[in-house]
């Protein structure tokens, strides 16, 4: 699996996971245009976000024209705080720049990929 660190403060699409992973700036433009992005927040210390990576990486294999992004919240506290992230794991979803679904804990295969399917 690639995993790209970006140091970038919009989010685009990914190949095909990104992380975000550097506090650069103070706010994040979300994508225009560029269909669905699912934005993993996670940190580290978090056992449900080591276990949600795993269902995330099933996505990224189901879903390939979807974008997905890890942001460290420890890292990447302003995009955290944009997105009014306060449990984690959280997963937001993205569509042509609107945020269109969330999701907060550890959640099943089945049911992002349902999530999912109701938003392309």
């Amino acid at each position: 699996m690639k995993l790209q660190t970006l140091f970038l403060c919009a989010l685009f699409v990914a190949s095909p996971l990104c992380a975000m992973a550097k506090d650069d700036c103070d706010t994040v433009e979300t994508v225009r245009g560029q269909g669905v992005v699912v934005m993993d927040f996670y940190a580290d210390w978090c056992g449900p976000c080591k276990k949600m990576h795993k269902v995330i990486e099933q996505l990224i294999r189901e879903f390939p024209r979807v974008s997905f992004t890890k942001v460290n919240v420890d890292l990447m506290r302003n995009v955290a705080s944009q997105y009014n992230v306060v449990s984690l794991p959280t997963l937001v979803i993205v569509k042509n720049g609107a945020e269109v679904a969330r999701r907060t804990g550890l959640k099943s295969y089945s049911e992002l990929a349902g999530l999912i399917r109701s938003v392309l």
